[in-house]
This record gives C-alpha cells, sequence and structure tokens, in this order.
C-alpha cells in the first residue's frame, strides 16, 4: 500500500509534486514545533513515529527545519540516522528516477 501511495505522490508530476512537497513540509515542520511547544508545556506528544513517517511521506526539509530552529529531537540517533535517509531517499526519487 506504502509503494502505490508513493508511486501516486510521483506521478502527480510538476506543480502537483510541488504542492504535495511544499504542504506536507509545512506540516512536517509544524508537528516538529507542536511537539517541542508540548514538550515544554507537559503537555500530549506527537509521536515519533509519526514526525518520521511525515517525514518519509516527503516532508524532510521542513523536519530538518523543525528539528534545529526549535532545537528538537537533535540528540536522538534514530533522528539523526532516519532523516539524513529520508533526504537521499527524496533525492533519489526526484532526481534520480529515469
Amino acid at each position: 500500500m506504502e509503494k502505490d501511495m508513493l508511486q501516486s505522490i510521483l506521478e502527480l508530476g510538476g506543480k502537483g509534486l510541488l504542492l504535495y512537497l511544499l504542504g506536507i513540509n509545512i506540516l512536517c515542520f509544524l508537528s516538529f514545533a507542536y511537539d517541542k511547544w508540548q514538550a515544554i508545556q507537559k503537555g500530549w506528544r506527537v509521536p515519533e513515529k509519526v514526525l518520521l513517517g511525515q517525514a518519509f511521506l516527503g516532508g524532510v526539509l521542513g523536519g530538518i527545519l523543525g528539528m534545529y530552529l526549535c532545537r528538537h529531537k537533535t540528540r536522538k540517533t534514530r533522528f539523526l540516522i532516519l532523516m539524513p535517509v529520508a533526504l537521499l531517499l527524496w533525492i533519489y526519487l526526484i532526481f534520480g528516477r529515469k
């Protein structure tokens, strides 16, 4: 199912793909910022799998920006490894496919 969804996203092409990536990156950035705010307030947190899932669905740049601007999850090994992996995946999907 995930493969089908990824294929659908990549088939949007041009403007559609750009709009999708813009939206998912904004969502991912806001999720990191909200999670940081909730951590400070000791409130309900966004699960790590949601943050990473959004990154792997295309929001990796927003996620990385959220990590470093909000200083959130920057010491977590899982994020330090998987965020660059997600970035490399999306670079390959967008530029490496023929």
